[in-house]
């Protein structure tokens, strides 16, 4: 998944599992949407605002406007539970709307063979638009991130609808769900979330291979980010890690997130506060070698697992 956009606070944790099976959901998958329901339902307030306000937050930043139709989907669920409990599509959509109605994040699932490689976030241009739902209706997506199919540029999802190229369906055997989430907002929500996600796809999907990480999750995703705004910076999938260096700090980026950063006076705002200093230029970053492993240490030295 590749970054091509310059936003201050949005956040995603991705999860791919396969291989899927795409059913009717079992009665114990419906026993937990339902009582998820009863909760909303006795107290609509207990969903949190702050979630709520930081997530139109996010979708503010390129100009789109985050109120009526265009509220965020996690939004939409909360007022539909409320009034009639979850509606049972497939199991594959009834994961994603029950751990969206719990955290009150909206999450995007796709079919992966659909959706494709390489995956773009960017935000969307004025005139693209996307059909969402069988009646034909489209949304315009221009001024809000979406997920984007890097072949054919097409715009496939975001947190408030997605399009219907890629959505799941008794023919999916894997999926790639996209959680919005905000640096606003505790990591630990964001991650909860993907694990919740994992779990149930292995226990209702009968997922064998799942993984999630969390984006940005390096400095370097938060440098090619920042690059958007106008400098060049590229970005493609390798299957090394390379050890970086700024000003005597070490940090291992992942090179499946990056291959090479452009040199250059790109000033990037102080968002990176893992090395508590503002960084002036690309060209501060000079590669010291190639170093194997499945690991990142990210600017504050912690180690996540890296899933491409």
């Amino acid at each position: 998944m590749r970054f091509s956009l310059d936003h201050p606070t949005l956040r995603l944790a991705i999860v791919s599992a396969g291989p899927v099976r795409c059913e009717l959901s079992p009665p114990e998958l419906v026993e937990r949407m339902n009582a998820a329901a009863l909760l909303v339902r006795r107290d609509p307030s207990a969903s949190s605002a702050a979630v709520r306000a930081a997530i139109r937050d996010v979708l503010r930043v390129g100009g789109f406007k985050p109120a009526g139709r265009g509220k965020p989907a996690s939004e939409f669920l909360h007022a539909v539970a409320c009034e009639q409990g979850l509606p049972i599509v497939n199991n594959l959509v009834d994961i994603n709307n029950l751990v969206s109605l719990r955290t009150a994040l909206p999450i995007s699932m796709f079919d992966a063979e659909k959706l494709g490689t390489p995956v773009v976030i960017r935000f969307g241009r004025p005139g693209e638009s996307y059909v969402f739902n069988v009646s034909g209706q489209r949304m315009d997506v221009n001024g809000i991130p979406v997920v984007f199919r890097a072949m054919s540029d097409e715009p496939v999802g975001n947190a408030v609808k997605d399009s219907m190229l890629a959505k799941v369906g008794p023919e999916t055997r894997n999926v790639l769900a996209v959680v919005y989430g905000s640096r606003k907002l505790d990591d630990g929500l964001l991650e909860g979330t993907a694990r919740d996600l994992q779990a149930l796809l292995a226990e209702f999907a009968s997922a064998q291979d799942c993984a999630w990480s969390i984006r940005p999750d390096s400095l370097t995703e938060v440098m090619l980010m920042a690059g958007g705004a106008g400098g060049t910076v590229h970005a493609r999938r390798t299957t090394m890690c390379t050890d970086f260096s700024y000003k005597g700090v070490r940090n291992i980026v992942s090179a499946e997130i990056m291959e090479e950063l452009a040199t250059g006076e790109h000033r990037i705002a102080d968002r990176c506060t893992g090395l508590g200093k503002k960084l002036n230029s690309y060209s501060d970053w000079q590669p010291s070698g190639p170093q194997a492993g499945p690991s990142v240490k990210t600017a504050a030295g912690v180690s996540r697992s890296v899933h491409a």
